[in-house]
């Protein structure tokens, strides 16, 4: 496969675009393409496709190193914990629902895990 070479008179606007990339990277080195490509549009009001300042930036090194995505760290899964005895481990849960005489209710839930009972209940099977 032959590369199609670009003509002088792009070559020369390609350079004239460079130098002004250039003088930003200098003042703001993390900027990318996409805002670079906005404020000579904008600031400026240079007419260019952002395509083709991403293209002049990757050929002159100009682009920003990728974010890496975060990785989760490399470490056993944590156990759920197991209540051994009463009222050492509770849980909660909360939902709404709505009733039509009364408009919206809702109906909050409190276990012991070791019992499985509520916390009204608890009273009846105190250790």
């Amino acid at each position: 496969m032959v590369k199609r070479k670009r003509s002088e008179k792009r070559q020369k606007e390609d350079n004239i675009i460079a130098g002004k990339i250039a003088k930003l990277k200098e003042n703001h080195p993390f900027w990318g393409y996409r805002r670079i490509w906005a404020w000579l549009r904008r600031r400026e009001g240079l007419i260019v496709n952002d395509k083709r300042i991403y293209r002049i930036m990757k050929e002159r090194s100009f682009l920003c190193p990728r974010k890496m995505s975060r990785k989760t760290a490399d470490r056993e899964p944590k156990e759920k914990p197991r209540a051994t005895r009463m009222n050492q481990y509770w849980g909660t849960d909360m939902t709404k629902i709505y009733i039509d005489a009364i408009g919206w209710v809702y109906i909050v839930i409190v276990l012991d895990w070791f019992s499985k009972k509520s916390g009204r209940d608890r009273h009846k099977y105190a250790e």
